[in-house]
């Protein structure tokens, strides 16, 4: 039987421990596998676009660095890739390279692992249900929610010596539409003996349907060739600081609008023709329901692919150019969910502020931050600014 341990953290220094608390003698199993803690190593939930999975890589690093607030530099990632119905998101375990490379020199070649690929595996059981994972370890619990058949938040806290207070916590992290959802609780059985009852208390309590057991239990059972995270060569995974796509990569992107604008345009030909349509079937009363269930519908599609309907980004980086080309250096450009974030050198960081406030593509235009550089002349500064969505077929 496979033996498990755990790497905490002792003081200054990191130790392995037996899964029933007891410090890891010489004459463990080399090959045992080690649960990294909690605390050092988070999960985020990602959506993945439908792109190549050779770029994966870079757009999870993208995506990461508006989730979790360490230094790009400093942090190193590994995922796994899940289902959710008939998409894919990733399973993305984020930590400081500093702390990674401490668990590998702890563990000495073996395995890392996550609570998280625990709780995958548990979760196979539930797939479509509602319902949150608690993971009780020694010093810190594990919390995972788990609906419309997959992931969708994850989070960990500190362990107090009261359970009730515990669980409090984490029934207040949860969405609203969680909050009475089954929860399945995991711990170690060392713990089963006075952490079920107070379980059940809770459970009882609150009218929450529950489940419980001992993580021991899965373990002899779990499939662990997938789950191991940060291994040797996947020492590259970094969330750099900076992020680039291949040219190939925006030219799927180009092509992608380019043909979407062109279904736009004959969906629209379409609903206008079936419009001219009805106003001269008026005299026949079961043609014309029926021409209005099809206009219905050709709204809704033509309404859900504007929704899709990508920026231009040419345009955008064409009338940023124009603003301030001359006037500052470009350093870092970030733009998602219609806010443009520009990190840049400037001579005159607040001068650029007329150029944008008259443009119509641009709004809201704010200086965040400027820091003057004592050696030279040149200023730092961070600008916000709201995208007025401009598209192919508006030019």
């Amino acid at each position: 039987m496979t033996e498990y341990c755990y790497i905490e953290r002792a003081g200054d220094e990191y130790r392995k421990y037996t899964f029933g608390g007891d410090p890891v003698d010489q004459t463990a199993n080399p090959k045992s596998p080690c649960m990294v803690s909690s605390r050092d190593v988070s999960v985020k939930f990602i959506d993945i676009p439908k792109i190549g999975s050779r770029y994966l890589d870079e757009i999870l690093r993208y995506k990461i660095r508006s989730l979790y607030p360490g230094v790009p530099e400093d942090t190193v990632m590994d995922y796994r890739i899940l289902r959710r119905n008939k998409s894919r998101y990733a399973a993305v375990f984020i930590g400081t390279e500093k702390t990674v490379s401490e668990y590998r020199k702890v563990s000495k070649g073996r395995p890392l692992f996550h609570a998280f690929g625990i709780i995958e595996k548990v979760s196979g059981f539930r797939k479509n249900s509602s319902c949150v994972f608690v993971f009780f370890h020694y010093t810190w619990i594990e919390a995972a929610a788990h609906e419309d058949g997959g992931f969708t938040l994850s989070f960990t806290i500190a362990r107090t010596k009261n359970t009730a207070v515990d669980l409090a916590r984490v029934s207040s992290m949860l969405p609203a539409g969680l909050s009475r959802a089954q929860r399945v609780f995991l711990y170690h059985e060392k713990s089963a003996l006075h952490l079920e009852p107070e379980l059940r208390e809770y459970g009882e309590r609150e009218g929450i349907e529950i489940v419980l057991s001992a993580i021991e239990r899965h373990l002899p059972h779990n499939d662990f060739r997938r789950p191991w995270i940060f291994r040797l060569e996947h020492t590259g995974r970094k969330t750099l600081a900076r992020v680039s796509l291949p040219i190939l990569v925006i030219f799927e992107l180009l092509l992608v609008s380019i043909l979407l604008n062109r279904e736009i345009t004959h969906h629209a030909v379409m609903l206008e023709e079936l419009r001219l349509f009805q106003e001269e079937a008026m005299g026949r009363y079961t043609h014309v329901r029926r021409l209005m269930d099809e206009i219905d519908t050709a709204e809704e599609d033509l309404q859900a692919m504007r929704e899709r309907r990508p920026i231009d980004l040419f345009f955008l980086l064409t009338e940023l150019t124009s603003l301030i080309g001359g006037k500052a250096i470009v350093t870092e450009l970030t733009f998602e969910g219609g806010l443009l974030q520009v990190h840049g050198l400037s001579l005159n960081a607040l001068s650029l502020l007329p150029q944008f406030s008259e443009s119509s593509v641009f709004s809201d235009c704010k200086i965040i931050q400027v820091i003057s550089d004592q050696r030279t002349d040149w200023e730092r500064f961070t600008l916000h600014a709201t995208v007025q969505f401009r598209h192919y077929s508006e030019k």
